[in-house]
């Protein structure tokens, strides 16, 4: 993926992040009720859930990718530097 590609994935991920926000807050000012505040809970969870597996799964991969990388560098400097 290049970096236009990943503006325009960014881009959209925060544009429906913020109008999620948005449109509950007005939900809760417009409606201040307990039912208001159940009906927003009970549709943020599936985002919260979408979110926590998303970002653990990257950082899953994000971690192996460092640590492979820092293995191939060592690989690479024993070698290059036999004592």
């Amino acid at each position: 993926m290049d970096d236009d590609e990943r503006l325009v994935l960014i881009t959209f991920a925060w544009t429906l992040i913020a109008f999620k926000l948005v449109t509950s807050a007005l939900v809760l000012f417009f409606f201040p009720s307990v039912e208001a505040l159940v009906v927003v809970v009970v549709l943020s969870v599936p985002w919260i859930i979408g979110a926590f597996v998303y970002f653990s799964i990257y950082t899953r991969i994000k971690m192996r990718l460092v640590r492979a990388r820092a293995r191939r560098r060592h690989l690479i400097y024993k070698e290059w530097n036999v004592d």
